[in-house]
């Protein structure tokens, strides 16, 4: 009886994982984060599969077809929702001499290896560099090493674009702050590059910080952290349109691909990683934990821009990776 047991047991938890998973994505497309449980349940979604090889591996094991067929359910939502990230991609794009490699960096506030900044920046090559969590010192010392490299910047006046900077090798026509409603910083600026306008926009939008501090409430902070991105990327819609394209968006989002807040920007902007990258490739680490947990630094990109490659880079002593993309530029799509 010992046997029959263990497999009556193993059947009833992976149908209860089905029933589970099933159950959260009616709730999601229903509600997307519009709950704010959901929304927590939706930020860490990549972690809600974790069980699912296990469950697939046991049931073949102990030859339980009803239970393989139904783990065909979880199965396909985990490749609706992240096959264009593990399965392989080919592409059509060619770099040519109108390529440019777009970086973006949370180089974090704390950040005190500079050496290590500027060797993850240089072994990256990037063209135009955006970074988030800048201070003066940072700012000073990338200006000094990386002159000759990237020699157009907005370190000229540094309090008024806050803790955002952008570096490039092409000319930069125009630079000013954003102040998004919820006060995070946010620059847009004007380059010309290989002979046409190109805006670029680097943001830092609102962190969650929901597990920072055990008294905090929960049900609040999280509804704030969803409403504010929500804010905040409605304002950069607004600014991005008119403005013609190409545009790029270099930003520690603070958000996964699995959020509202993620389905909203990815109405009028491409996510060049989902275009071009390949894998789970996380980019923000946690407290005490070895590896990185999310994905919530992107490059976004408009119409006119064509994502080559997409992928992450060394941390360079923050406890974010870069997003690299190279990208091929459309000749006379300025509009």
């Amino acid at each position: 009886m010992a046997p029959m047991r263990k497999r009556s047991i193993f059947s009833h938890l992976g149908w209860i994982y089905i029933g589970l998973i099933a159950l959260w994505l009616i709730l999601r497309t229903i509600f997307l984060d519009q709950i704010w449980w959901l929304g927590l349940l939706n930020t860490f979604a990549i972690y809600l599969f974790v069980p699912l090889p296990l469950l697939l591996l046991g049931s073949l094991w102990r030859r339980h077809w009803a239970l393989v067929c139904g783990l065909a359910i979880p199965t396909a939502i985990f490749f609706a929702l992240f096959g264009s990230l593990v399965l392989p991609k080919p592409t059509n794009v060619q770099a040519g001499d109108t390529s440019i490699t777009v970086m973006t960096f949370n180089v974090l506030t704390s950040n005190k290896d500079t050496d290590a900044l500027v060797n993850a920046i240089r072994t990256a090559q990037p063209d135009i560099l955006g970074m988030q969590e800048l201070t003066s010192g940072k700012r000073a010392a990338l200006s000094a090493e990386l002159s000759d490299e990237l020699p157009y910047h907005t370190f000229d006046s540094p309090s008024s674009f806050g803790n955002v900077g952008l570096m490039t090798r092409f000319p930069i026509e125009i630079a000013r702050p954003i102040t998004l409603p919820t006060a995070q910083p946010a620059l847009y600026a004007r380059l010309r590059v290989h002979g046409q306008q190109l805006h670029v926009f680097v943001a830092h939008l609102t962190p969650n910080h929901l597990f920072k501090n055990p008294a905090i409430d929960l049900q609040m902070a999280a509804s704030e952290a969803f409403a504010r991105r929500a804010a905040e990327i409605a304002f950069l819609h607004e600014e991005l349109h008119g403005l013609g394209r190409p545009a790029l968006l270099l930003c520690d989002c603070n958000l996964t691909d699995t959020s509202q807040a993620y389905a909203q920007l990815s109405s009028f902007l491409s996510d060049s990683f989902r275009e071009a990258g390949w894998g789970l490739r996380n980019t923000n680490y946690a407290s005490d934990v070895s590896f990185p947990l999310q994905r919530i630094d992107y490059v976004w990109h408009s119409i006119g821009l064509s994502a080559i490659t997409a992928g992450v880079g060394q941390a360079g002593g923050s406890d974010h990776l870069p997003v690299i993309v190279q990208f091929g530029l459309s000749i006379g799509s300025e509009q």
